[in-house]
């Protein structure tokens, strides 16, 4: 039908930044049932996204 046409998935899909994110998430997390290595891998990767944005801010400021 047309109802279900390109404009009705653009609502349903989440920001591309959003949708990336949740995808290195997803590929960045061990495969294998480690719940305590999963959590230090997504301290570790949120550490690395907020100094990497931080340093962007500083270098966009200068």
């Amino acid at each position: 039908t047309e109802e279900a046409g390109p404009s009705a998935v653009q609502e349903n899909t989440p920001p591309k930044k959003k949708m990336t994110l949740g995808a290195f998430f997803k590929n960045s997390a061990p495969s294998t049932p480690h719940p305590q290595s999963e959590k230090t891998k997504i301290e570790s990767v949120l550490t690395n996204v907020f100094a990497y944005s931080r340093h962007r801010a500083s270098h966009r400021s200068s």
